[in-house]
């Protein structure tokens, strides 16, 4: 028997050394851990690669030999078959997370998840598609709602024009298709909002078309499976997976393959410190054979995040709170706000609000004391928030206008209207305080009479 020991070092975040024994045909990788380990082997099962842990102090690899060069591990064929697949969907059977939407195969119910979950946790949503569900069960019920109700029922999620799309999908639906979603991804990648993703999600899992679902979680999963050395959402990435999945899906269940993809990615090859003792595919996954599951996927680098400050003014009439709509084209399109604006620093923040609120509403203010600061997070940037108590001295309230218009609501009306979250911070908070919080004293003397002017 050929017996040789080679010791060779890993490229990761820093070196650490690793023993190769070259035993004929296989090479027995020990990864050692501070110069230690303990003669103590636990194997279950005769895969060609075997993970298992050596007294908790060592990982162990074993692997077919296939050209070694001498300083990483050899480098595996493409995945072959569809053996990985048939343990992939076993494993999913068991592993998989009981999910609202997956109790039956009701292509609204899949359709209103996928557009949910689009940038967004799972546990998040969850109790947002159940209370979805209570108000819009049904493709007519959501076809028939204002637009209004339904971004009230989307508020805090975030990224409000899928709400908007979905509204607009469920209203083309009833008068273009019956009130029924298509079967196939191509037909339903052109209703509004429906991209390819969301497509493929919808056709395979309520439809069963064998059409590959790559988001984020399986764009991951197979960047490690084929050790693709490019960003996962390029072109020649894309292409490969898409090689890869659609004869293996033909072959499989399009619903729940997709699904065990998505759920791998999610339980088990997540974006940091992959859990690979629990991977039901290891003898398939180039980047485990290769020790770079820490490498892959590439990660693109991302240019630092911009951070805005606004300033909003709390004007109140009689127990109402001046609100402004915001334009429905764009960020959180048809939400309410407080008026105000942009500014270019903090200290500028009393000089420039009485400007942007006269920009906005027609009228003049007179600015009084702040209120605390709220900060918030958007996917591409974040704001701080400066909400200040604001009176009114003169102008004419623009309730008409178009493009934002102007109204005041009681406290039970500014409930029922969507509000992006930190504005909905701000006027809880202005709401517990108590009317008093909102200004320095009314003169309503000074302001006229009548809905056009100063309030």
């Amino acid at each position: 028997m050929q017996f040789q020991l080679i010791l060779f070092l890993k490229k990761q975040s820093n070196y650490q050394p690793w023993l190769a024994i070259n035993l004929n045909s296989f090479y027995l990788i020990l990864h050692i851990d501070r110069f230690f380990l303990r003669p103590f082997l636990q194997i279950a099962r005769p895969d060609p690669i075997l993970f298992c842990h050596v007294h908790a102090s060592a990982r162990l690899f074993l692997c077919a030999n296939q050209g070694y060069s001498g300083g990483m591990a050899s480098r595996v064929t493409k995945p072959g078959g569809n053996s990985w697949f048939v343990r992939l969907c076993r494993w999913y059977r068991t592993n998989r997370r009981d999910l609202p939407w997956r109790c039956d195969a009701d292509p609204y119910r899949i359709w209103i998840s996928e557009a949910m979950l689009q940038q967004t946790r799972v546990e998040t949503v969850v109790p947002y598609y159940d209370r979805w569900l209570r108000r819009f069960p049904d493709i007519g019920s959501l076809a028939s709602a204002d637009e209004q109700d339904v971004l009230k029922h989307w508020e805090g999620l975030g990224y409000y024009s899928r709400a908007c799309n979905l509204h607009r999908a469920a209203r083309e639906l009833v008068a273009d298709h019956g009130g029924r979603l298509p079967r196939t991804a191509l037909a339903l990648s052109a209703l509004p909002g429906i991209g390819s993703y969301t497509a493929a999600a919808v056709a395979s899992i309520a439809f069963g078309e064998p059409v590959p679902v790559l988001d984020g979680n399986v764009r991951r999963v197979m960047a490690r499976i084929l050790a693709i050395d490019t960003d996962p959402r390029s072109r020649p990435a894309e292409t490969a997976m898409l090689a890869t999945l659609t004869p293996l899906l033909k072959k499989a269940n399009p619903a729940e393959a997709n699904q065990a993809l998505m759920e791998l990615g999610a339980l088990v090859c997540l974006p940091r410190n992959p859990r690979c003792a629990n991977c039901p595919v290891p003898p398939d996954c180039r980047a485990r054979c290769e020790f770079r599951t820490d490498e892959l996927p590439v990660r693109k680098s991302r240019p630092p995040t911009p951070h805005h400050h606004v300033a909003v003014a709390l004007i109140e009439r009689r127990g109402r709170l001046l609100l402004i709509r915001r334009p429905t084209a764009g960020l959180l399109g048809g939400l309410w706000e407080l008026p105000g604006g942009r500014i270019t620093a903090p200290a500028d923040a009393a000089r420039d609000l009485p400007g942007l609120v006269k920009a906005k509403t027609g009228l003049d203010i007179l600015v009084g004391v702040p209120l605390p600061l709220i900060d918030h997070a958007f996917s591409h940037f974040s704001v701080t928030l400066h909400p200040w108590r604001c009176e009114v001295r003169g102008g004419r309230l623009r309730t008409s206008q178009p493009d934002r218009p102007c109204r005041w609501a009681t406290r039970r009306e500014t409930a029922a209207l969507p509000l992006p979250r930190a504005v909905a911070k701000v006027v809880e908070e202005a709401w517990g305080m108590g009317h008093g919080a909102w200004g320095m004293g009314m003169r309503n003397a000074e302001c006229g009479v009548g809905s056009e002017s100063c309030p």
